[in-house]
């Protein structure tokens, strides 16, 4: 509504994923999308202090510090399998989110979700979960994930 296209707005917000973003396109009017999916045909905006001028009507996106608690468990019983799954999820999901460990296992992390408001919190979350359970699946892993805000106590499993 602000007229920036996609890509100008994965830049603002920190979003790598395309498809993460284009979730939040339901319910914008067509005018809307065929604008914001022009700008997939450009490059990021290199992150410098020329882009940050660019930006000003919107207000800055404020980060919430989230805990997240992993328990994983290979079908098998195997080591292997449960080392290549949390290798693959703090590669891939955790890191969108610049997850720093908090312990020597890799089990805790700390991550930064970018947070405009409560209802995007929680899907920012959600998305995450089901996407740590998606890899636990494939990685023939049992996996109990929670995610916890330390500042209120609420959590999301």
């Amino acid at each position: 509504m602000s007229g920036w296209d996609l890509r100008e707005l994965m830049n603002y917000v920190g979003w790598r994923d395309v498809k993460a973003a284009m979730r939040y396109l339901d319910g914008v009017s067509t005018d809307q999308k065929a604008r914001f999916e022009q700008g997939l045909d450009r490059a990021l905006p290199e992150t410098s202090s020329a882009s940050t001028p660019q930006l000003p009507s919107l207000p800055e996106v404020s980060l919430t510090t989230i805990e997240v608690s992993l328990d994983l468990s290979a079908f098998n019983g195997s080591r292997r399998a449960v080392a290549n799954a949390l290798r693959d999820m703090t590669s891939t999901s955790l890191s969108r989110f610049q997850a720093q460990p908090l312990d020597q296992e890799g089990r805790r992390y700390q991550i930064a979700v970018p947070t405009p408001s409560t209802d995007i919190l929680d899907d920012h979350l959600y998305t995450l979960l089901d996407e740590l359970h998606r890899v636990a699946d494939a990685r023939e892993c049992f996996l109990e994930a929670v995610c916890r805000d330390p500042a209120t106590g609420r959590h999301w499993d």
